[in-house]
């Protein structure tokens, strides 16, 4: 039997899933080192518990979610907005940049427009990221901005740093 070091007084345990519908989100552990072991009323005292802290962490979920739904609604409000109010294709995207930087991507975010007659991709000055540090042109089929204005296919890359085609 392998024991933990720090719990060489416990004698009883009651392990319990927390879940809510189908989804497990954890487990609620109570370890007991009283003689008396954990029983019958401790157990369903602790399932009304885990059914509860189930309940709110499949609600404070799907409040994040929605919230984040929202979040993007009034984003595409406003790009839509400045769509029409806008009086260049450059101030429609700077206020877009603006807007979707700001709301849902602040770190680094903005646009790249095709340069044909050098093909290469080269920063829309709204481009969020740090001014000091905007990349030159990207040609196409380079990196992943290129490989994806190339084929015109998304990419989605979880990892940049294991990724061979990120420049």
């Amino acid at each position: 039997m392998c024991r933990h070091p720090q719990l060489e007084q416990t004698r009883s345990e009651l392990a319990i899933p927390i879940v809510a519908g189908e989804k497990l989100f954890g487990v609620l552990d109570v370890l007991s080192n009283q003689e008396t072991p954990l029983g019958n009323d401790e157990l369903n005292a602790l399932l009304v518990l885990v059914n509860q802290i189930g309940t709110a962490i499949d609600n404070k979920r799907l409040l994040d979610s929605a919230s984040r739904h929202l979040e993007e609604l009034i984003a595409l409000h406003a790009i839509a907005a400045a769509g029409t109010e806008a009086e260049s294709e450059d101030e429609f995207l700077r206020r877009a940049t603006q807007v979707v930087g700001k709301s849902l991507f602040p770190t680094n975010f903005g646009v790249l427009l095709l340069d044909e007659k050098q093909a290469v991709l080269t920063h829309h000055a709204s481009y969020t990221e740090s001014k000091s540090k905007i990349s030159p042109p990207i040609p196409l089929g380079e990196g992943i901005t290129g490989i994806v204005a190339l084929t015109g296919e998304p990419m989605r890359v979880a990892d940049v740093s294991v990724e061979r085609k990120y420049i």
